[in-house]
């Protein structure tokens, strides 16, 4: 992930990778209680071909975190090709 771990030929996308975390976890400390903020991470590129990296994956992950329970509401998810 770009936000752990900066590569030097994007450097300017990694620091807005970090910077995009930072925020969700700031707004996660303020509003998290009231509002689900979460974040998710893809570390890769999306393809059909890929079934863990597939459209239909990816946005299966969003509708986890949309359906999660008050209380158990995750800030961060990471979708990575493994």
């Amino acid at each position: 992930m770009l936000y752990a771990n900066p590569t030097p030929q994007v450097f300017s996308l990694s620091v807005v990778k970090t910077a995009q975390r930072n925020l969700v976890q700031c707004l996660r400390a303020v509003y998290g209680k009231e509002i689900h903020v979460a974040q998710v991470s893809i570390g890769g590129v999306v393809s059909p071909d890929k079934p863990r990296m597939s459209p239909e994956f990816v946005a299966g992950r969003f509708w986890e975190l949309f359906c999660e329970d008050k209380g158990e509401w995750r800030g961060d998810v990471e979708v990575l090709e493994e």
